[in-house]
């Protein structure tokens, strides 16, 4: 579930078919042209085999290396930035990809050569030449003065610096980080999911262009894609160990900052991957308590998975817990382990704690359950909330009630500052659910503290005594009719 959560449509920005291929070949080495006619049947519609001989010449040759009929091509005006009708190819783009260098020099030698021309599927001849891991050509593209090296193609947002990282092009990426005019912070993509080249690189596990990218003076190691999946998160979840301890040593990174919803370390515990959690406990700075956006601590997760190594390593670092582990050890009434992680003085026991779907505020919890023990532990802690509420308005007070929990009742009654008469959302104290549903020894209470409103009534005109008359509860009217006349 985690990983459907951090997962990226990783095949669809980054995979091999995407990034490093035409739509005619999958493979990631270049396509060998044969000569003449052979070398574009294929990549050449039928209405270009049918178009005037000249059209076609500068394209075949440029496909050939063929320095003498490109040359007479451009001797005779042909449109040197002419492209074929299947591919939207021109003769620069077919140097490129061929890694003809000598034609290169020629078309880009051209006044009227559009070097940022792009092709049907959006790649210009410099993320052809990448692909094709012809550099010379890179170095002559890089050189030409009207180069485009942050262009992106119109079909998924893939720039240069996205194609040499996501497909292990470090000599390529290193001349492109040499031009002051490369954006090494540019987002891929044009909607839904983005993300950088250092993340490409990160997710795919090419540590020579982590190293290159991290190397660049402006590069944002924190930045996080659409997804909010930061570099350091996206090596933990691939468990790209030389990643993450690049990225670890770069400077400004934030280790703590969560990303996709977790934490680079909450993650390394949940996928049981031990030599990372080892790493990220030795950053400087790490939190080691930090919860996830979900809720859950690192050592809670350690613990609930039985992840027993990062659970000790996590220990080791001096990790307790937080409000997620408080409330797991309230349910289990667990009332030492729950002593023992307050009396460190870093948690907040007023804070809700579990997952995003099921979050209690552990005295809330404790009295719900009637967990007497634990509800002792809490009322003795400093600056304790005993008047709480949960996001329906009910206190502790009236959970405990709503439970019969009357030991619960009595501690609680009995702690400074306790509200006898808060109401929930619908306007009802404890006194009235106690009376509804009948549970007598929690109304006698109730009714002993001369601070509850007995007369209290609901924006429905509820009232505890007409709560009890209507549920047949005389023994509770009596004691109410009691408390009137007392009162």
């Amino acid at each position: 579930m985690i990983k459907n959560v951090l997962s990226t449509t990783l095949f669809a920005l980054i995979g091999s078919s995407t990034l490093a291929a035409d739509t005619e070949s999958s493979s990631m080495t270049p396509i060998i042209v044969p000569p003449a006619e052979e070398a574009l049947r294929g990549r050449l519609s039928e209405s270009d085999m049918a178009r005037n001989e000249d059209d076609l010449t500068i394209i075949r040759a440029a496909a050939d290396g063929n320095v003498k009929k490109l040359k007479q091509a451009l001797k005779s005006g042909v449109n040197i930035n002419i492209c074929d009708t299947n591919g939207r190819r021109t003769a620069l783009h077919m140097a490129a990809d061929e890694g003809h260098t000598e034609c290169m020099k020629i078309l880009l030698a051209h006044p009227d050569i559009d070097v940022n021309q792009a092709d049907i599927m959006g790649r210009t001849a410099l993320i052809k030449a990448i692909m094709s891991d012809s550099t010379e050509c890179v170095k002559l593209l890089l050189a030409h003065p009207d180069i485009d090296v942050n262009k992106q193609d119109g079909r998924i947002g893939n720039a240069a610096i996205h194609i040499a990282a996501g497909n292990n092009k470090p000599e390529s990426l290193k001349l492109l980080l040499e031009k002051k005019e490369t954006d090494v912070n540019l987002m891929h993509g044009l909607s839904g999911a983005k993300s950088t080249a250092l993340c490409f690189a990160v997710m795919q596990g090419h540590t020579e262009c982590v190293k290159l990218l991290l190397s660049h003076p402006k590069i944002d190691v924190n930045l996080t894609d659409d997804e909010r999946q930061g570099p350091i998160v996206q090596a933990t979840y691939y468990n790209h160990v030389e990643c993450v301890k690049l990225l670890l040593a770069a400077p400004g990174i934030d280790v703590n900052r969560s990303s996709g919803k977790f934490t680079a370390l909450t993650l390394a515990v949940y996928n049981n991957t031990p030599e990372i959690v080892k790493l990220l406990l030795q950053a400087p700075g790490i939190e080691v308590d930090k919860p996830s956006d979900h809720g859950l601590e690192p050592l809670w997760i350690a613990e609930d998975k039985g992840h027993k190594e990062c659970a000790d390593l996590l220990r080791a670092a001096g990790a307790i817990g937080g409000p997620a582990t408080l409330v797991d050890a309230t349910e289990n009434g667990n009332a030492e382990k729950i002593r023992k992680i307050l009396s460190k003085g870093k948690v907040d026991i007023n804070l809700p704690g579990g997952s995003s779907t099921r979050r209690y505020i552990p005295l809330l919890r404790a009295c719900e359950l009637g967990n007497t023990a634990c509800v002792q532990v809490i009322l003795e802690q400093p600056g304790v909330n005993v008047n709480m509420a949960d996001e329906t308005g009910e206190t502790s007070l009236m959970k405990a009630v709503k439970h019969n929990h009357t030991d619960c009742v009595a501690q609680l009654l009995a702690a400074p500052g306790i509200d006898v008469n808060a109401t929930n959302k619908y306007g009802y104290t404890a006194l009235i659910s106690a009376a509804s549903r009948g549970h007598t020894e929690c109304v006698r209470l109730m009714l002993s503290t001369k601070e509850t409103d007995v007369q209290h009534a609901a924006a429905n005109g509820m009232t505890a005594m007409k709560a009890a008359e209507a549920n047949g509860h005389d023994g509770i009217v009596q004691l109410l009719k009691q408390a009137v006349i007392n009162h």
